[in-house]
């Protein structure tokens, strides 16, 4: 048996490789997460949300895409229509964000109309 000599300059080489590569491989996910994925409806609002804003999503339950069709944002009375060519909406609960307009949370109510 033969020991291979692994000099201190080949040792942080293939470090550097093995971790270039672990941190391109843990980034696929994430690349694939804001894709849309082709559901109507599903698209995703949480870009630059502070941790204030998720955890104050987290405590309404909100979420991307309601089951219910009734109870979507857009017919909620908290709702803030989109500007012109925007995906995304405006809730009027403190720190909540843009919101998805096919979306919903707890604190859904019915508009007026």
């Amino acid at each position: 048996m033969s020991e291979q000599y692994l000099s201190r300059r080949a040792f942080f080489s293939r470090a550097a490789k093995l971790g270039a590569a672990a941190i391109a491989v843990s980034a696929l996910p994430l690349a694939a997460c804001n894709k849309g994925g082709g559901e109507e409806g599903a698209a995703s609002c949480d870009d630059g949300l502070s941790p204030a804003s998720r955890q104050a999503r987290t405590a309404i339950g909100y979420v991307n895409d309601s089951t219910d069709p009734a109870k979507t944002c857009s017919s909620c009375a908290l709702f803030q229509a989109p500007a012109e060519g925007a995906a995304c909406g405006a809730c009027t609960l403190p720190n909540i964000g843009s919101v998805n307009p096919a979306g919903t949370c707890n604190s859904w109510a019915a508009a007026a109309g």
